[in-house]
């Protein structure tokens, strides 16, 4: 990020929020003088992270930005991490509810569910990124794994496609297609192979039967 025009100095730090008991990536930013002093601070905001989207992978990307004239420094003229100020990690469900869109379909509701269990929210719009509400790697391991056990995906979904679609709106849609996918490969090999079906596709039907035919998951 240092590279930025906007940007004098820059650390980035993991901070643990008590509250949620989470870790959050928080950017500290020394802005240019002549930025800081003419510009507002939310549009610095706004053009750092912006700048962070279309350089650094979403997970990259810090949840917070603080923006300082100048940095705090010690009796060596370094800087005194100490006296950096603590992050308000109230903000990201401040701003997350400004801009809610909810879920509609019982797909999205169970994975809106599931990540506000997970990041500790009570609500999560469906276009929210996930890395900037706090998610890490570590914590979308645990969300792969429970659309695994979930939707049967096994690997047939790379973790890494969610990764690059941090949104429940993203992720609902990657799990719909795959669904969809594979009952109409159901079809066209319960058609090819008649009883010679593999086990496999005998356990898909039965967890078709169940979430689909049965009512308890309606797409």
């Amino acid at each position: 990020m240092s590279s930025s025009s906007i940007i004098r100095n820059c650390i980035v730090t993991k901070v643990h929020d008590q509250n949620t008991d989470q870790d959050h990536l928080v950017a500290y930013i020394e802005s240019t003088k002549d930025y800081y002093r003419t510009i507002d601070e939310n549009q610095i905001k706004s053009e750092i992270r912006h700048y962070c989207e279309l350089n650094l992978a979403s997970y990259m990307i810090p949840s917070i930005f603080i923006i300082l004239s100048e940095w705090p420094l010690n009796e060596n003229g370094k800087l005194d991490r100490k006296k950096l100020p603590q992050p308000n990690f109230a903000q990201l469900h401040l701003s997350e509810s400004a801009d809610y869109i909810e879920p509609k379909t019982e797909l999205e509701i169970d994975i809106h569910r599931y990540w506000c269990n997970l990041l500790c929210s009570e609500k999560i719009s469906m276009t929210a990124n996930f890395f900037q509400l706090g998610g890490n790697s570590l914590l979308l391991m645990r969300l792969y794994n429970y659309y695994q056990s979930k939707y049967l995906i096994q690997n047939n979904l790379n973790i890494s496609s969610f990764f690059d679609h941090p949104t429940i709106q993203q992720h609902s849609k990657l799990i719909l297609d795959f669904i969809e996918n594979k009952e109409h490969m159901l079809s066209l090999t319960t058609t090819s192979f008649g009883a010679g079906q593999t086990q496999e596709l005998l356990e898909y039907k039965s967890w078709h039967r169940l979430y689909i035919d049965e009512g308890e998951f309606r797409l």
